[in-house]
């Protein structure tokens, strides 16, 4: 949740207070956080840690109510992240929106990079394996849900667009352009534990990488400070 300065969503500064909810489309909820990373750039002014925290804690909550009810939001990234006038937060289920995930599925399924469009999905190393094989493997969905949300996290720190990392029309990703950008990210002024979490959830390989569910098993125990706003990551040991 955010709480725009009266000159609303450009330059403003983000305040979380609200529960991790499912977009409902009928609520007006007219700004993305990619705007908002757009705006902030532009202005080199930074998310604060708190913020940060917020929207990892928002997207890993989500992903795992979803992953328990064996659904999943289907494509986590800034532009599915909505704001509405008063700075709360709401993810999209992509399944909300059935012409984006058909054409991830014809473009798998036909080898067909054109199905695509201007749709810029964060796609995990082996969902780009996926396209150049055209073969989908649904048990590793849940892992490729839990990179999308660390590329999304990425994206909104100061390190530039993470969408760098993939050549669609050859059906590539750049391996060492993300190991790269992920030491950059560790190079950030976050806070250690803050850049670990997000790593985790960025391993290249998926038997590395911990699942949204774990995710927020290890933040649910900051659930206060972070849905207030209060420091606590320099007291974090491990």
């Amino acid at each position: 949740v955010f709480e725009f300065q009266k000159e609303g969503l450009c330059g403003s500064t983000g305040i979380v207070k609200d529960e991790a909810r499912q977009l409902d489309p009928f609520e007006n909820y007219p700004y993305l956080l990619t705007d908002e990373i757009s705006n902030r750039k532009g202005l080199n002014k930074l998310f604060d840690e708190s913020e940060i925290w917020y929207l990892l804690y928002t997207a890993v909550s989500a992903a795992k109510d979803f992953q328990k009810n064996k659904l999943k939001l289907g494509d986590v990234r800034p532009q599915n992240i909505f704001i509405n006038e008063d700075g709360q937060v709401k993810l999209a289920n992509t399944y909300s929106w059935p012409n984006e995930e058909n054409n991830y599925m014809k473009t798998v399924l036909n080898n067909d990079v054109t199905y695509l469009g201007t749709f810029v999905k964060l796609f995990s190393p082996e969902e780009v394996q996926e396209l150049q094989n055209g073969k989908h493997e649904n048990s590793l969905a849940n892992l490729a849900e839990a990179f999308s949300i660390g590329l999304t996290i990425i994206d909104a720190g100061p390190l530039g667009d993470a969408t760098s990392l993939y050549n669609l029309k050859s059906q590539t990703f750049d391996s060492e352009k993300a190991t790269e950008l992920f030491s950059q990210w560790l190079g950030s002024e976050y806070s250690d534990f803050l850049k670990r979490t997000v790593l985790s959830l960025c391993e290249l390989d998926p038997k590395s990488r911990s699942a949204p569910a774990e995710g927020y098993s290890k933040l649910q125990p900051y659930e206060d400070d972070i849905k207030n706003l209060k420091e606590f990551a320099s007291s974090v040991q491990g």
